[in-house]
């Protein structure tokens, strides 16, 4: 199985290394670190993560985890990601996120006709 995790400037970093905790005990699962650029992208605490795939590659992902971060502020309107997300979750068996990366998943139509929450402060 594979993982595909979405990195963007801003991401939260316990969005990201949280899950992996877990996600990384499960044997044979290959874990990607996607992002429009491969190399360091920042979180939103200053260290990077290194993204190793690009969204461009169109890998076909079973599990696809979106991180929140302030980022997602600024990604809601990146068609590139938005496409991505969209793409990926036609295919995926589970697609996940955290905190405000349900932004990114609404605005991809993820969520439409579903229950969804996010930070109560970005419900708006």
């Amino acid at each position: 199985m594979k993982l595909g995790v979405l990195l963007f400037e801003g991401f939260e970093l316990l969005d990201v290394f949280g899950p992996l905790e877990m996600f990384g005990q499960i044997d044979d699962l290959n874990i990607d670190m996607v992002a429009e650029e491969t190399g360091a992208i920042m979180s939103a605490q200053g260290p990077a993560a290194m993204a190793q795939e690009l969204l461009s590659n169109k890998t076909d992902y079973d599990i696809i985890l979106v991180p929140g971060g302030i980022g997602t502020r600024k990604e809601v309107d990146n068609i590139e990601v938005i496409n991505w997300i969209s793409s990926q979750a036609s295919k995926a068996k589970y697609i996940a996120s955290v905190c405000t990366g349900s932004a990114l998943l609404a605005r991809a139509g993820v969520l439409d006709g579903k229950k969804a929450t996010t930070n109560k402060f970005a419900f708006s």
